[in-house]
Order: structure tokens, then C-alpha cells, then sequence
């Protein structure tokens, strides 16, 4: 295929907010996982796979249900004005700070 690019599992991005090796990465409908820090001139982010992020500590999230972040906000359940950023993989209570997520 001559109209190849790549295989999508990686992304080079630019932003012009400060983010960090390991953090959430959204963009309109763009989300993935920071690989290195941001600059200005393109850093890398994962679009598949499992990893644990930051959640609202005051929600409760369940295995199977779909998260959502606002602008790269910690994790929740509610989906209005927020991008999909993939499926809980496990049980979090209330006062868990993260949760495991597979993107997408």
C-alpha cells in the first residue's frame, strides 16, 4: 500500500500544555497515554493498550463501564462534553485515585 503511514499503536503529537510521561493525552476525540513529556516540537503517545490513570476520587467505577475525561481531567463515568478514553478493567471504590483502563 503506497498510502501507508504507520500502524497507529504510537503517535507523535504536539500541545501546548505541559504534560508528563504517563499522563492522559485528549484531544477533541484523540486520546492516548504520554511515552515521553511533551514540547513544542512532538512527543509520543499510546493508543492501545492497559494502564492505570487517575480517576475522580469521588466516583465509583466498576469492570466493564466506559470512562471519560474531560480535557485530560482525572477518570469518570459521565460522558457529557467529555472524550471517550476507554473500558474499566477492574473494581475501584470511591476513594481509589486510580483505575486500570484499556484504551479505546
Amino acid at each position: 500500500m503506497r498510502n501507508f503511514i504507520a500502524q497507529g499503536d504510537f503517535l507523535t503529537v504536539t500541545t501546548t500544555k505541559e504534560l508528563q510521561s504517563g499522563d492522559l493525552f485528549v484531544e477533541g476525540s484523540l486520546v492516548g497515554v504520554c511515552t515521553t513529556d511533551s514540547n513544542t516540537e512532538g512527543f509520543s503517545i499510546a493508543t492501545g493498550g492497559v494502564f492505570l490513570l487517575k480517576k475522580d476520587p469521588t466516583k465509583e467505577i466498576l469492570l466493564g463501564q466506559k470512562v471519560y475525561s474531560k480535557d485530560g481531567a482525572p477518570l469518570t463515568t459521565t460522558s457529557t462534553d467529555s472524550s471517550y478514553v476507554g473500558v474499566c478493567l477492574g473494581y475501584e471504590t470511591i476513594k481509589a485515585t486510580t483505575v486500570k483502563v484499556r484504551l479505546g
